[in-house]
């Protein structure tokens, strides 16, 4: 069996040091003047060594001295045994004392050179002592290694000050063929090397605090220090922080921190908070160190967030309320989805979309709380996969793609029972459609979307089919982009995204997406979604009348923030350099008072083919920020700031030189209005859904979660919540806005009355944050009025394509009591509350009696002869207060 050679790794001389002056030496050849004793007496017994040898031999391997004609030799070890060593293998070479100048520094230099493979228990190693004496402290003992690799330096760096040292060499071999050499034990003079240079660094490259801590202590560190001081000077980016310094939001009191000799390694960068009692979003403060005296710069940057201390985030009204009935699996099979709603009042039944098996599944929704299958359609026959469905007046139309995408795309006509009736050619990929208020028209998106190979890419097209004739004289009628295609130029100019391979026409270029129609029929709009633009469509003359950019979202802006990293710690909702594209999914139109208004789903998409993918990390070295615009392009490229956040590398570069001085990120994370008569934007929720979810009781635990996964902020660095789907409805005088979130799920509920201004409603989602069930992966809503199913309620409807459920949620909105009998009759005089909204007591012009109730109807309080009323225990929301004697008022608590 082989034996063990170990060693401990020493400092290797420096290269700055110069040649030394040898003080003692040994190199066996007789004339060394550093004297030395072996214990036992060498010898060479059989095939063992323990000696002064010239060379050595192991089978066909040959070792020779390092320098001169001799080397100590060691091989076996185990013949004679050593007596009286406590262990009878131990062999040693003691080296005399050699006497120091404490004024020099020195080093003590060998070679060894080992081949032992052999049994752990074998070694060899050395110790050294710093004293004159004779005994040697095994605690000094450093193993060297057991194979060598050939003949290696060893250097000891002898302490400053030293008077003496003395070297000791111990070997244990207990038999075997394993062999070692050492040679050339010198004693030398010796160059200190320079003390190392100090370095600072920022200890935490991120941290967190809150805006009633008052004090933050940020800590900086310091290594390798010597005895002049070194000074650290710091900076604060206001440009790239949405904190304020002086006084505002904070005051940065250390602009640099000195580290004397003999001081702590630690200092602290010192931030006083301003504790106001604003409702705020997170901010972020960002600092660099940017200069040090005497020292290097180490870890240079850090971000701060201060989360506020005053709000809870939007606080619903409620109103109205969505009440969840069930949630109705479609398709029994693991993998079935539940893409796209239509509802057909007549026969009471829900037609959904299951994309994943191709199929359109009929549903009896006469009892909402118990559906059941009522027929399921293989829509197979009819192409490659189906996109969406759509119901009026008894006929169902299905927009089925081709089993080659590019290729022609059908409208699959049937009636309620499932019996198709025709097929109609329309374009490639039919993606949405819809059928006009009066059911005349359908109008079909088609998308138009490339291969994956992008070798072939259709144009992008509305088809509008005629229904006045009924299906069996349906005829259509193509509504083309390609009298865009010279005004290219321009049209970019104007905000249009013309951006795909291989330098398309506009009409390749323009992907419709989703349709929307006025409420008198006459007028289309038309997302298109990766082009951020809308197209505007005359239906009765099938023509285009134009396509308008939908412009961007600045997240500079307060009411804009967002969460943009996946790596930091809970929501982060603030304000960053960065512009969002729209790019909605779903869009819908509503009328107020006389005017017309389009509201967008801002999920954002990107464009992903093998020969182009325009979606890069803000962190990618391939994504270079322009350093003239950005204070600091590294530190707003780290991971928790903007590093991990998705952009696109088709906007921002303006002068094509490589560098970007815009940052443009996909989607809104909101959803925004637009006034349709001027194309003006009136609206954009901004931070409202994030803010919703962060501060959620329940649904906070998953904030920006996936739609397949339960961890939290795994969207942050995406597309956050994605609202996907919208649709509008009236109840009571008012127009509600229903927002499907995609990645989150549930429904957001918007009162849009005032559509410069909504109202936040209530936010419901049946998705569980513990395990992965429920609803999940909002696609479409919809919304019955009580009016217009025979059910006589209110409901809204959603299709999870994920879990592959129908949602229903029954909305509950309070009823105004009947005036004409009620004693609160019309002619009763005004009564004075405030403050409305209110948040813990409400105040009367007068003492008085009466009651408060919830929008349900159930009394929540009573009083008698007062002239306040504490409501700091009642959920926020929407009540109404009668008071004896006067009208009734509406009272928001919040």
């Amino acid at each position: 069996m082989k034996k063990v050679l170990l060693f401990a790794s020493f400092l290797m001389l420096s290269a700055t040091v110069v040649k030394a002056q040898q003080v003692a030496f040994q190199g066996f050849e007789g004339t060394g003047s550093w004297n030395y004793t072996v214990t036992p007496a060498k010898y060479n017994a059989g095939s063992d060594v323990w000696g002064d040898e010239s060379s050595m031999v192991n089978g066909s391997a040959t070792m020779n001295p390092f320098q001169g004609n001799k080397f100590w030799a060691m091989w076996d070890l185990d013949n004679p045994l050593t007596q009286g060593l406590g262990d009878p293998y131990y062999h040693y070479i003691d080296f005399s004392t050699v006497t120091l100048n404490t004024s020099k520094n020195y080093q003590i230099k060998f070679q060894y050179s080992a081949d032992i493979t052999g049994g752990s228990s074998d070694s060899i190693g050395y110790i050294v002592e710093y004293n004159n004496g004779t005994t040697w402290s095994n605690a000094n003992y450093k193993f060297m290694p057991r194979v060598s690799g050939g003949w290696v330096t060893e250097v000891v760096n002898v302490p400053a000050n030293t008077q003496y040292a003395r070297l000791r060499v111990v070997a244990r071999l207990n038999g075997g063929s394993d062999w070692a050499g050492v040679d050339n034990f010198e004693v030398v003079e010796s160059t200190p090397a320079p003390p190392p240079t100090p370095e600072v660094s920022i200890l935490n490259e991120v941290e967190y605090t809150t805006e009633g801590t008052n004090i933050v202590k940020m800590p900086v560190v310091i290594k390798d220090r010597n005895s002049t001081p070194t000074i650290a000077y710091f900076k604060f980016f206001q440009g790239m922080s949405s904190a304020s310094s002086m006084n505002i939001d904070f005051s940065f009191v250390t602009p640099s921190l000195t580290f004397f000799p003999g001081g702590p390694d630690t200092l602290y960068l010192t931030l006083y908070l301003n504790d106001d009692n604003a409702k705020e979003i997170t901010e972020h403060a960002m600092f660099e160190m940017t200069t040090v005296l005497n020292g290097d710069i180490g870890d240079k940057y850090t971000t701060l967030y201060i989360r506020d201390n005053d709000g809870n985030g939007p606080q619903a009204r409620k109103n109205i309320e969505l009440m969840h009935v069930s949630s109705f699996k479609v398709d029994t099979a693991k993998d079935g989805s539940a893409e796209v709603l239509a509802y057909d009042s007549t026969t009471n039944k829900l037609f959904v979309l299951n994309s994943t098996n191709n199929k359109i599944h009929i549903v009896d929704f006469s009892n909402p709380a118990v559906m059941s299958n009522t027929n399921i359609i293989d829509m197979s026959p009819y192409g490659g996969g189906i996109n969406s469905v759509a119901v009026s007046n008894g006929i169902v139309a299905v927009a089925s793609e081709a089993n080659t995408k590019t290729d022609s795309g059908s409208v699959v006509f049937m009636n309620t029972s499932g019996t198709v009736q025709k097929v109609l050619k329309v374009g490639a990929l039919p993606d949405m459609l819809t059928f006009t208020p009066d059911g005349k028209y359908l109008l079909v998106a088609n998308e138009g979307e490339p291969n994956d190979a992008y070798t072939i890419d259709p144009e992008g097209s509305v088809s509008i089919i005629d229904m006045q004739g009924g299906v069996a004289n349906a005829t259509v009628t193509g509504v083309s982009f390609t009298s865009l295609n010279s005004n290219k130029a321009a049209l970019m100019a104007a905000g249009v995204r013309i951006f795909g391979y291989n330098n398309p026409t506009v009409a390749q270029d323009l992907e419709p997406e989703y349709i929307a129609v006025n409420t008198t029929s006459d007028t289309a709009y038309v997302a298109l979604q990766e082009n951020n633009a809308v197209a505007i469509i005359d239906i009765a003359n099938k023509t285009l009348l134009t396509v308008a950019p939908l412009g961007y979202i600045d997240h500079r802006i307060y009411s804009n923030a967002f969460d943009a990293s996946d790596r930091t710690d809970g929501p982060c909702i603030s304000t960053w350099p960065v512009k969002g594209m729209l790019l909605p999914d779903g869009i819908a139109h509503f009328s107020v008072n006389g005017s017309n208004y389009l509201i967008t789903a801002n999920e954002g998409d990107a464009r992903e083919y093998d020969p182009f993918e325009e979606e890069v990390r803000i962190g990618s070295g391939s994504y270079q920020l322009d350093p003239t615009v950005f204070d600091s392009p590294d530190l707003l490229k780290a991971n928790h700031n903007l590093g991990r956040l998705n952009a696109t590398t088709t906007l921002g570069d303006a002068n094509n030189d490589g560098l970007y001085e815009e940052i443009y990120v996909f989607g809104g994370r909101s959803i925004s209005i637009f006034n349709t008569s001027n194309g003006s934007m009136v609206y954009n929720s901004g931070s409202m859904f994030e803010s919703i979810v962060a501060n959620h009781p329940t649904f906070s635990k998953i904030f920006n979660c996936d739609n397949d996964e339960n961890d939290t902020k795994t969207r942050s660095d995406a597309k956050g919540p994605e609202p996907e789907g919208v649709t509008t409805g009236v109840i009571n005088d008012s127009t509600y806005a229903f927002v499907a979130l995609e990645r989150v799920g549930g429904i957001v509920v918007l009162d849009v009355s005032n559509p410069a201004n909504p109202t936040y409603v209530d936010y419901v989602n049946t998705r569980s944050v513990d395990s992965l069930h429920g609803d999940l992966g909002a696609e479409v809503v919809m919304f019955l009025h009580k009016d217009k199913n025979p059910n006589k309620k209110h409901y809204v409807v959603s299709a999870n394509e994920v879990s592959g459920t129908v949602a229903v949620f029954e909305v509950k909105a309070w009823e105004q009591p009947d005036t004409t009998t009620s004693i609160y009759a019309l002619g009763l005089k005004q009564f004075q509350v405030y403050p409305n909204p209110a948040t813990s007591q409400l105040n009367f012009g007068g003492k008085v009696s009466g009651e408060l109730v919830d929008v349900n109807g159930r009394v929540v309080a009573r009083f008698e002869e007062q002239s306040s009323l504490n409501v700091a225990n009642l959920r926020a929301g929407m009540y109404f207060l009668r008071a004896e004697g006067y009208m009734v008022e509406k009272v928001v608590i919040q």
